[in-house]
């Protein structure tokens, strides 16, 4: 029972952080991206990321070019 407990609890959190994640894929070692921020266990981390990201409008597809496949 606490198995499934903690799997349910899972599921919940992936489903919140899924809200402010999204996937891309990096054709060049050195992407356009990573002035904004750096790359940490696996996950890259915007700290400027309202230079390249908006509430309203998402990722600027401008500022990614077309290295990226998202």
């Amino acid at each position: 029972m606490d198995y499934m407990k903690g799997r349910i609890a899972l599921k919940q959190v992936s489903s919140l952080l899924a809200l402010f994640t999204f996937s891309f894929f990096a054709n060049k070692p050195s992407h356009p991206l990573a002035t904004y921020g750096e790359e940490r266990l696996g996950f890259f981390f915007f700290e400027n990321w309202h230079e390249v990201y908006s509430l309203e409008e998402g990722l600027d597809l401008a500022a990614v070019k077309d290295d990226f496949i998202l």
